[in-house]
């Protein structure tokens, strides 16, 4: 949720992002249990793992990934299911390659076994985008051959190199100028 202020010459956000109204007793309540016609349930919530105590689920996710447990300290966002703040999945950001190249880089995107085929996913990818796009990428790469499929599926396409895909996640300024004059 946003809330934006405008004068009718100006448009300033006040705050945005805000899914706190998602925890309330109320909204639980109402949570539906099956799946929407666009594929993707309700119910989950972002939030960076909380580390130590979540330790184990970075290194299941790892392990099923085939990677090694442990590594270096990177961003990762944990997708939780509102309905009892159980981590589902989970999204681990690269800086350091970002730093390398200027692109957004997702590393790892695991969903646990039961969760799979919800659209929880899809939601996290979307939670990446947001992300680099709040650090001013206008791309995103993923890489590795066990999750290309989902990532090609979703508008990924061959970056030039051995298993790398790419998705531009830019704003188009021709829409977004267009956009600030008729709001």
């Amino acid at each position: 949720m946003s809330l934006l202020q405008g004068d009718g010459e100006h448009l300033a956000v006040l705050w945005r992002d805000d899914n706190s109204h998602l925890r309330t007793p109320e909204f639980l309540a109402g949570e539906g249990g099956g799946a929407h016609a666009n594929a993707l349930e309700p119910g989950l919530y972002f939030e960076p793992l909380r580390l130590p105590e979540e330790q184990a689920l970075l290194d299941r996710a790892l392990a099923e990934a085939g990677a090694a447990p442990g590594g270096p300290a990177q961003p990762v966002l944990v997708g939780r299911r509102l309905s009892d703040g159980r981590g589902v999945g989970l999204v681990r950001f690269d800086p350091a390659r970002e730093e390398t190249d200027g692109r957004g880089w997702v590393d790892l995107l695991w969903i646990d076994a039961d969760s799979r085929r919800r659209g929880y996913g899809t939601q996290l990818l979307g939670q990446a985008v947001a992300y680099y796009r709040h650090r001013s990428r206008s791309a995103l790469r993923t890489a590795g051959p066990a999750e290309l499929p989902f990532f090609r599926r979703r508008g990924f396409v061959p970056a030039g190199e051995p298993d790398i895909l790419e998705k531009n996640i830019g704003y188009d300024p021709e829409f977004l100028s267009e956009t600030a004059h008729t709001l």
